[in-house]
């Protein structure tokens, strides 16, 4: 039959997919109804995806019992006892280093007593704040997960739906009421779009295409909706019929899930959320200097007694060592903080970019979507040449437009 004809009567039945005809529910030449199913595609692609999802759903699950209040409270404890026993350190820091200035205003001191009194504070002040901030990054951490949690198990039933929808294509029903004529034994393996039989209701009559424009197919996929049966007058941009947008959709709401955790990302980049990062390597910076003030003075001190010729020559090497390693983990906390701050600068950065895409790709998918709703491109007479529930490849003839 030519292209450009059309069969009137029968309807062909094709894949939607790669695959193995599991089994025919209608034999050759027996009548079914419109809607009656005919064969059945083998699932091996939806298995496949249905054993993926499942264990998706058990890693889901397994992260769910570490956000039940009580595994939250017991993840929270070691927190809040670091953040008690600091505070108890605190209190002993700064009794301490009051008393040590207590000596020198009597006259009392104890060489670098008072320094080392004022860097032990500065360490234990800073370990309260640590511990502080350490719970407080903690919760916030915790609520980001929940929420992610949700948006992926959401979108892990949606993925759930869109395969069991996959699956139920594959059951290949009669958009029409006739005899059934099946052209692929069971068993048999079909291309995407092969035709696996015919439903006959009528003889076969050719209608020329002679100043006949043909609407087609902008894709392979089922007929989901059609606005008429047969022949019909419409005008321009009256609906014909509606493709099937399940895989356009799929994508869209994978693209909606990845802009809820962009959101989710900048609230983990907002000032708030920053500040306790970078105070936390701050608090690092300022210890480390004190402790390397300290190293540094005790080292130049015993150095001058040598000079002096008051040597004992077990303290200088320990001294030189204190100071290098202080003066070493100084530098490592000050070169923390300006790599956090580099990296910090890449994540806005990568973030806006993948950000100011999302838009670009939702209005593309938005109108891939509505391309499917395929529409009169002039006033005419129409007539359909599938039916609701069809199977068409990209490129084929879905209406004649006279």
């Amino acid at each position: 039959m030519s292209e450009l004809s059309k069969s009137v009567g029968s309807a062909a039945l094709r894949s939607p997919r790669d695959g193995i005809v599991s089994k025919f529910l209608s034999l050759a030449g027996s009548e079914v109804t419109a809607g009656m199913p005919v064969c059945i595609l083998l699932p091996s692609e939806e298995d496949r995806a249905a054993e993926r999802l499942r264990m998706a759903q058990e890693m889901i699950a397994l992260e769910a019992e570490t956000l039940t209040p009580d595994q939250i409270a017991i993840r929270r404890k070691p927190f809040e006892e670091t953040s008690t026993v600091a505070e108890a350190y605190k209190y002993f820091a700064g009794y301490t280093a009051s008393q040590t200035h207590g000596k020198v205003d009597l006259g009392m001191e104890v060489p670098f007593e008072a320094q080392r009194a004022d860097a032990f504070q500065t360490r234990m002040f800073a370990e309260a704040e640590k511990a502080e901030l350490a719970l407080k990054e903690f919760d916030f951490t915790l609520s980001l997960m929940s929420r992610r949690h949700e948006l992926i198990s959401a979108q892990v039933a949606k993925e759930e739906d869109y395969v069991n929808r996959k699956r139920e294509r594959l059951q290949i029903s009669s958009p029409v009421a006739g005899s059934f004529r099946p052209l692929i034994p069971e068993g048999g393996f079909v291309k995407q779009g092969q035709i696996i039989g015919y439903v006959k209701s009528a003889e076969d009559q050719e209608v020329e295409d002679s100043g006949v424009l043909f609407l087609r197919s902008p894709k392979s996929a089922f007929v989901d909706e059609v606005s008429f049966e047969g022949t019909k007058e419409l005008a321009v941009g009256d609906l014909i019929c509606i493709l099937s947008d399940d895989d356009e959709r799929r994508t869209l709401e994978r693209i909606n899930l990845a802009d809820a955790l962009l959101s989710l990302e900048a609230e983990a980049l907002l000032d708030a959320n920053v500040a306790i990062k970078q105070r936390l390597l701050e608090l690092d910076v300022e210890v480390s200097t004190s402790y390397d003030s300290l190293a540094t003075s005790i080292f130049d001190f015993e150095n001058n007694l040598k000079t002096l010729g008051v040597e004992n020559p077990d303290v200088l090497p320990k001294y030189k060592a204190f100071m290098t390693k202080a003066s070493g983990e100084n530098r490592r906390a000050e070169l923390a903080l300006d790599a956090f701050k580099v990296k910090l600068d890449q994540m806005k950065r990568r973030h806006e970019a993948v950000s100011s895409q999302i838009p670009l790709e939702r209005l593309y998918l938005t109108a891939k979507i509505e391309g499917l709703h395929l529409k009169m491109p002039r006033e005419g007479s129409v007539t359909l040449r599938v039916f609701k529930g069809s199977f068409v490849k990209k490129g084929d003839a879905i209406a004649e437009i006279k």
